[in-house]
């Protein structure tokens, strides 16, 4: 992995840069299924084995699709006539794509003293199916382990944690389906029937700008309603 530094009007831009066995890893394939898709113009790189963050979330995406029973063929073929851009993936509002983290639940259970039953829990609360011990957790998921193995150490009951994780996931799954449906009412619906292009279509240079500041508004509105009914704060603490 390396980290490239374009300097333009006085600011640094930092990209990151994979190798072939880097991607694989990230995105949990073997490194022959970058040749394929490579081969079938999924993936483009600029040089040989130097794959971007944009091409780990293509490869994701890859394999998403072809697991829901898409043929990447189909996926070749509108690409090539120019009905589907992966241009956007390349935004850097795209990298809740999360990749692959290095550790297995078993792995991370054996290190946290999680039990296994309460860390498969992470990916249920997300919505995905019930993982396997030697599934390997995504990044995302491992953010959450620290948050669950405080909690362990401290006494809590399995089930408080439980309970907590899958209302938490429940309520950003909601979100995710609100911002879904918002973003196809506002950008896509409007930008195809004005007979724009996919990579318009896209607005990669939109979703730049307003990820981060939907993100920020999540946070934020969470943080009164937390004030008053969550965990004590070390200002209310002191009041006591």
């Amino acid at each position: 992995m390396s980290v490239n530094r374009d300097r333009s009007r006085s600011k640094v831009a930092e990209v990151t840069w994979y190798s072939g066995e880097n991607v694989a890893e990230r995105a949990g394939v073997e490194p022959h299924y970058l040749v394929r898709l490579v081969d079938l113009g999924i993936l483009a790189p600029e040089e040989p084995d130097r794959f971007s963050p944009g091409d780990v979330r293509r490869v994701l995406m890859a394999k998403s699709l072809e697991d829901a029973g898409i043929p990447l063929e189909g996926v070749t073929a509108a690409i090539q006539r120019g009905a589907l851009s992966q241009a956007f993936l390349d935004a850097a509002g795209y990298e809740r794509f999360a990749a692959l983290a290095a550790e297995t639940f078993r792995q991370v259970s054996d290190r946290t003293g999680i039990s296994l039953e309460l860390l498969t829990v992470i990916r249920e609360a997300i919505g995905m199916a019930q993982p396997s011990p030697d599934d390997r957790l995504r990044e995302d998921e491992m953010a959450i382990v620290p948050f669950i193995e405080l909690q362990v150490s401290e006494g809590f009951r399995p089930a408080a944690i439980e309970r907590l994780l899958r209302v938490q996931g429940d309520s950003t799954r909601r979100i995710a389906e609100q911002e879904a449906a918002w973003w196809n009412s506002e950008v896509i619906e409007p930008a195809a029937a004005a007979g724009k292009g996919p990579e318009e279509i896209g607005n990669a240079q939109l979703t730049d700008r307003i990820a981060p500041l939907s993100e920020q508004a999540v946070l934020a509105m969470s943080t009164p309603t937390r004030r008053v009914l969550g965990p004590p704060t070390s200002s209310k603490a002191s009041r006591c």
